[in-house]
Order: C-alpha cells, then sequence, then structure tokens
C-alpha cells in the first residue's frame, strides 16, 4: 500500500468516527437544560464532515491522476464527474457545504431546524462516500 493509499485510509477512518460521533449525539443529545449546546455541537460535526469527506474526495482523485477541485463543493462536483457520487448525494453535499460555510464564515443566521434535518440525513451520505471511495 503507498502512502497516499494509506492517507486516505486514515482520512475515511476519521471520516467514519466523526459520523459516528454525530449519530451518538443525536441519539443521546446534552442536558435538556442547555438549549443551544446541542445546536453548537451538531453544527461542528457538520462542519468537520463536510471537510474530511472533501479531504478524502481529493486524496482519492489526487491518487488517482484526476483533476482537483477548487472548493468543496467542486471537489464533489469532481467526484460526481468521475463517477464516484450519484447526483442525489453530490446535491446534498452541495448543501452541507453551503451550510458548512455559513458555519465557518458566520454569515448569518443559521436554521436550527435545517441544520439538524442535514444532521439526520449526514451520516448515511457520508457513509455513502466512505463506501463509494473505498470501492473505487
Amino acid at each position: 500500500m503507498t502512502s497516499s493509499e494509506h492517507e486516505l485510509e486514515a482520512k475515511l477512518a476519521s471520516l467514519s468516527s466523526y459520523v459516528q460521533e454525530l449519530e451518538n449525539w443525536l441519539a443521546d443529545p446534552p442536558d435538556p437544560g442547555r438549549p443551544g449546546a446541542l445546536q453548537r455541537i451538531v453544527e461542528r460535526m457538520v462542519q468537520v464532515i463536510v471537510e474530511c469527506a472533501a479531504d478524502a474526495g481529493d486524496l482519492w482523485r489526487a491518487a488517482r491522476g484526476h483533476t482537483l477541485g477548487g472548493s468543496v463543493r467542486e471537489g464533489f462536483t469532481r467526484l460526481q464527474d468521475v463517477g464516484a457520487l450519484a447526483p442525489e448525494v453530490t446535491s446534498r453535499f452541495f448543501d452541507y457545504a453551503r451550510t458548512r460555510n455559513r458555519i465557518v464564515h458566520d454569515y448569518n443566521h443559521l436554521d436550527a431546524g435545517e441544520v439538524m434535518r442535514q444532521a439526520q440525513q449526514l451520516p448515511a451520505d457520508a457513509r455513502t462516500v466512505i463506501r463509494s471511495l473505498l470501492a473505487g
């Protein structure tokens, strides 16, 4: 196994760990007396999962000589272009990336309901990315 394959494997293991952590927080939220705690935890987990998935996609494409994306969104587009992701998964990652940008740059108020909705779908989509990159 090459060093880039090891790096990709490690990144996918991290991604899997982050997905499990998000699912654990959603299943067992923090103290209800702190209503903003779960929101902040979920926002951070969405950010980390999207960034980790994008990094894994970059590593996968680089190892195969494919063009890298200049942005998180473009990276997912490139994965779709080479057949690694289905259009509907790519489209959802566009939404996740948009939310990630709003979290990171504090562009404007986030819709807590939308963030939670995305957080509930994101683990399945992240696992799709993991399976796809491991298979390809």
